[in-house]
């Protein structure tokens, strides 16, 4: 029990690090029209706050497990859910956990609605999700505090003009690994 915990610990370290490289590898190249700034600026600058009226709950959805492929568009999303549910129901429930989550957090946050309905802030809640799915409820939480954080890091580092792609999901899923392994480890110590 504890090899195959150690195991899998050890392999959702190595799936964030690789993502981690990438990033890095991606950072320097990308164009500037990938930019969260830009989304917002196509039309204009974005006042307007989140509403549950002005917001398409579907579409946000869709578009945020869609952009895990650099994808804004509804049926991209789709396809990729359904992909997703026929390998495997429980990466699909945590995708679609996370991309309503990262839309159920920017909206109370009032963060900008066209980078919500962009999807920008699912989809490293989609990678965050899946990164820790697992059965058992202890993998739900870990998920959920990943996907919020990861959100959090998503509007931070626009704002500050940064490209983000998948950093906030390898800082936010690296940041609970090591918050779980180090309550587990003195849990352990203290029995």
């Amino acid at each position: 029990m504890a090899d195959s915990l150690a195991s899998n610990s050890t392999l959702k370290w190595v799936l964030a690090g690789s993502a981690a490289a990438g990033v890095l590898a991606v950072l320097g190249l990308s164009a500037p029209e990938v930019h969260p700034r830009n989304v917002a600026s196509r039309s204009g600058p974005d006042t307007t706050p989140p509403r549950v009226s002005n917001l398409e709950i579907i579409p946000a959805l869709s578009r945020g497990i869609g952009q895990v492929m650099f994808q804004e568009n509804i049926f991209t999303g789709i396809i990729l859910f359904v992909g997703i549910l026929v390998c495997s129901r429980i990466s699909s429930f945590y995708a679609l956990l996370g991309t309503g989550i990262g839309v159920i957090v920017a909206c109370v946050c009032s963060f900008p609605l066209s980078m919500i309905t962009a999807g920008l802030f699912g989809f490293n809640g989609v990678l965050c999700g899946i990164a820790l799915s697992g059965k058992k409820w202890h993998h739900v939480i870990l998920a959920i505090a990943s996907i919020v954080v990861s959100v959090f890091i998503m509007f931070g580092m626009s704002r500050l003009g940064i490209i983000t792609l998948t950093a906030p999901f390898v800082i936010s899923t690296w940041l609970i690994l090591l918050l779980s392994n180090t309550m587990r480890y003195r849990l352990h110590s203290a029995m």
